[in-house]
């Protein structure tokens, strides 16, 4: 039995995002053949991420320690979203390509989560070892524009999520993209369709 966590940045409902369309494709069809994994889904725009600030970086380093209580309550959340983070054997990352990258709030969570000597640590020549080895992980990602076409504006989020998650020593990486659905809005319903198809194919692989 394994513990999966579907990490969703898009602020539209599943109705009308088409990363979370997507990505719930993949995991109906994942559930329907593990069915005693455990599902938590997590709508970042839903979510409390305190503001990493100073003060928090330097408890983190260990040259300050935390006097003040908002300060406190701040450093118990970011370690909840952590241990949270950690204690799933697979992830499911639905990702809407905002401006060739991944939305802020995706950013602050990974932030959050994939910290130091919690899901990767230094070694002693200063290379980086992961400390989730053996776990796996789906990124999906839509975008307006065909990112992948030649000359274009390419889409920086999932080489960026993937390089974090190897760090953590996350390796079992797929990746799914649905592009174009702006660029052809006459084709966009069977460019989705076909992406949540691929979707299926890859829950079973």
């Amino acid at each position: 039995m394994s513990n999966v966590l579907h990490i969703m940045s898009s602020p539209q409902p599943s109705s009308c995002s088409v990363s979370k369309k997507v990505a719930n494709a993949f995991i109906d069809a994942y559930c329907v053949l593990n069915p005693d994994d455990n599902l938590k889904e997590i709508d970042l725009y839903q979510t409390d991420i305190p503001f990493i600030s100073e003060i928090i970086v330097n408890v983190w380093n260990g040259s300050q320690t935390c006097e003040d209580d908002l300060v406190y309550q701040d450093l118990k959340r970011l370690d909840e979203l952590c241990d949270e983070f950690i204690s799933a054997d697979k992830y499911v990352f639905s990702i809407p390509n905002w401006n060739s990258f991944a939305p802020p709030v995706l950013v602050e969570y990974v932030l959050a989560v994939m910290r130091l000597n919690k899901a990767f640590k230094y070694t002693k020549d200063g290379s980086i070892t992961g400390l989730l080895k053996g776990k796996k992980a789906m990124i999906v990602i839509a975008s307006g524009y065909t990112c992948s076409a030649p000359n274009s504006f390419k889409c920086y989020a999932g080489p960026w999520i993937k390089q974090m998650l190897v760090s953590c020593g996350i390796n079992d990486v797929d990746e799914l993209i649905v592009e174009g659905i702006d660029e052809r809005p006459e084709q966009a319903s069977c460019l989705v369709e076909v992406a949540m198809k691929r979707a299926v194919d890859k829950a079973g692989s």
